[in-house]
């Protein structure tokens, strides 16, 4: 394990800077991030261990056991209740003969809950192997976990690709990017695409700023 760690991260020319991605190319190796992947990571990029540890436990999808060959992680927002999402979870549970939160025994398939993926028009929907599938159905998990245990790989269960940029072949995801331009008041009016940027760099830092004050629009977090 060491010096195939040790060379995904020499990948990155030892760049402490490309944690994130030095994390990801070993949890596609391991279906997880060994403690001795931890140890090799604080080493070679002369950092602490903790250090790791803290990136690691941050983020929702990385995690240090293993988690199937075929990891399920399956939306449990208020709109996946709404569209059906304990059926669809319940087809999991019962085609992979395994409870979400847990691995079956062969360690092939994972079932997990996660909170919003951002598919809330297209639900139920899971990550599969970091793979977004949409708008699942019992029969549709039926066909899922058999391919699992044929060996399929997730990019060949894909069903109907989306629109857009979804559709080109570097991409091919069944995400629909569902964008609806309707004339209407406010937010529905008919608009130039870039327009408000070409507007902002035509004026000064100030009247951008007093722009956006006099609008009294507010921050909501991070949206």
């Amino acid at each position: 394990m060491k010096d195939k760690v040790q060379n995904i991260i020499r990948s990155y020319k030892d760049d402490k800077t490309r944690l994130m991605d030095i994390l990801i190319d070993i949890q596609e190796a391991y279906n997880c991030i060994p403690d001795e992947a931890i140890e090799t990571i604080a080493g070679q990029l002369n950092m602490s261990k903790v250090d790791v540890d803290q990136t690691l436990s941050f983020y929702h999808f990385f995690t240090n056991k293993p988690t199937g060959k075929y990891t399920v992680y399956l939306n449990d927002s208020l709109v996946a209740m709404m569209k059906g999402r304990d059926e669809v979870a319940r087809a999991f549970e019962e085609e992979a003969g395994v409870k979400f939160g847990s691995v079956t025994e062969d360690g092939l398939i994972g079932l997990f809950n996660t909170a919003d993926i951002g598919m809330n028009d297209q639900e139920p929907a899971a990550l599969i192997n970091g793979v977004p599938f949409t708008n699942l159905t019992s029969s549709k998990v039926k066909e899922l976990v058999g391919g699992f245990k044929s060996g399929k790989d997730v990019e060949a269960m894909l069903g109907p690709v989306g629109d857009g940029m979804n559709a080109d072949q570097r991409i091919s995801s069944m995400v629909s990017n569902n964008c609806h331009k309707n004339s209407g008041a406010v937010l529905c009016l008919e608009y130039e695409t870039g327009s408000a940027l070409k507007r902002a760099v035509s004026i000064t830092r100030e009247s951008v700023i007093e722009t956006v004050k006099s609008s009294n629009l507010r921050g909501r977090g991070g949206a």
